[in-house]
C-alpha cells in the first residue's frame, strides 16, 4: 500500500522554482492501474521526469498542509502540477497515453 511517506518531495523542494509533477493515486484505482502500466514504466525515462519530476501519493493521505492546491482532490488518478508550492494545473483521471502526454506538455515552459 502506497504511503504519505511515499511522499518524499520537501517544502524546500517544492518552494524552489522548479515544477513538480504529484500524482495521487490509490491501489484499487483501475485507471491508475492502467496509468502504470501505459506510462508509470516509461516516465522515468522520459524528458518530462526531468521537467515534472513525479511524485506519488495515496489518494486517502490527501495533500500536505504546505500544499496550496485550488480545489479539493475528488478522485483518482488526479495529477497536481505544482511551482513554488502551488499548484498552477492538473489533470484529472487517465483517458490513455497519447491524452495525458498531450495534456502534461501543455504546462511545458
Amino acid at each position: 500500500m502506497l504511503s504519505a511517506a511515499l511522499f518524499h518531495l520537501n517544502q524546500n523542494e517544492a518552494q524552489g522554482g522548479d515544477f513538480h509533477l504529484i500524482m495521487f493515486t490509490s491501489e484499487d484505482c483501475p485507471a491508475c492501474q492502467a496509468w502504470e502500466r501505459e506510462i508509470g514504466s516509461v516516465y522515468k525515462k522520459s524528458d518530462y521526469q526531468v521537467d515534472f519530476p513525479l511524485t506519488r501519493v495515496n489518494f486517502s493521505a490527501g495533500a500536505p498542509s504546505w500544499l496550496m492546491i485550488n480545489e479539493p482532490l475528488r478522485g483518482t488518478p488526479t495529477f497536481v502540477i505544482i511551482k513554488n508550492g502551488q499548484e498552477i494545473g492538473r489533470i484529472t483521471g487517465f483517458t490513455d497515453r497519447e491524452m495525458f502526454w498531450w495534456q502534461l506538455s501543455s504546462f511545458k515552459e
